[in-house]
């Protein structure tokens, strides 16, 4: 069963990546997969291939202080995590900033994006649930219990959503979304 495992059950891993540079690697910049205590900060990750930061299954860590630009999926993207907090993030994007999917008991907060899209469908800042690539995912979960705070998000391009909270998944509503202090400047007056 995809759905057995218990992600409290992980053994610390302790492990920090700082002041790191990830530039144009054929995948993410950096990412992890089933870790627990993960420190991820003050990197650049520019022009990868995916995902400037990926955490996947991953619990109790930090993504913070990071500069990431020009990735050509999500800058930073936090899929099946439990209790991590993404702050203090430096996002310069034409494509996705910052997505919470899956994820329960966390915090975005104190970030800067920036994206220039032509694109209707990208995000600056986005929270889903659903399934994951190629229709598959370990856990298909509503989020629940994200806190979006103090974050700065700029949209100077002809599309896209500087913030965007979907429902009704499939999965269930995304729950106790709490959006709070956001400056958004927005550009493209049919959005907002």
């Amino acid at each position: 069963d995809d759905n057995a495992y218990n992600m409290t059950e992980y053994y610390p891993h302790n492990i920090i990546v700082t002041r790191c540079f990830a530039w144009n690697n054929k995948g993410w910049g950096i990412g992890s997969n089933f870790a627990n205590s993960i420190l991820v900060a003050n990197n650049v990750c520019w022009n990868n291939d995916t995902q400037g930061i990926s955490l996947w299954n991953t619990q109790d860590s930090f993504v913070v202080g990071n500069r990431c630009y020009g990735n050509a999926s999500f800058s930073i993207n936090l899929e099946l995590c439990n209790r991590i907090t993404v702050g203090d993030n430096i996002v310069n994007t034409t494509n996705l900033g910052i997505r919470a999917f899956n994820t329960l008991d966390s915090v975005i907060v104190g970030n800067t994006i920036e994206m220039d899209s032509t694109f209707y469908l990208h995000t600056g800042i986005l929270v889903e649930s659903g399934v994951g690539a190629q229709g598959t995912t370990y856990k298909q979960r509503p989020c629940n219990n994200i806190q979006i705070s103090s974050n700065m998000v700029k949209s100077i391009g002809s599309e896209g959503m500087p913030l965007k909270v979907a429902t009704d998944s499939g999965y269930g509503d995304n729950t106790n979304i709490m959006i709070n202090d956001n400056i958004i400047t927005n550009t493209v007056t049919s959005k907002g």
